[in-house]
């Protein structure tokens, strides 16, 4: 099993976890996925690549030299977090996708397994 896998699938066991997902940032391909229900974990890969991308181009544009430490899109009913791994000095990056029920979550504890998680990884 791959470590990208063992860490989808810890993640996965947090308590109102509905899908976690690993991509690489370059192509929008999915290299390890796990989900609850009928959550397309493809289709929010793909849509969170251009996401990510466009925040990364807009802080270029605006000279900021900031690293991202995770991006959280609040729904009603879901927080879907995002926490990019960009090798410094080259294109090689992918990130990390949470998405959590909102309903008795703690955001704080989401925010520290990803980041756990996904801390470690190379490029």
């Amino acid at each position: 099993m791959s470590n990208a896998q063992k860490a989808v699938d810890c993640l996965m066991g947090m308590d109102g976890a509905i899908a976690a997902i690993i991509v690489d940032l370059a192509s929008g391909m999915v290299l390890a996925q796990k989900s609850r229900g009928d959550f397309d974990t493809d289709a929010a890969a793909g849509g969170c690549t251009r996401m990510v991308q466009a925040q990364l181009d807009t802080l270029k544009l605006l000279g900021n030299l900031d690293k991202i430490e995770d991006i959280l899109i609040t729904l009603e009913h879901e927080l879907h977090l995002v926490r990019p791994i960009i090798k410094t000095g080259t294109d090689d990056a992918m990130f990390g996708y949470l998405v959590v029920s909102s309903n008795g979550i703690n955001l704080a504890m989401a925010r520290a397994l990803l980041k756990k998680e996904l801390t470690g990884f190379t490029l």
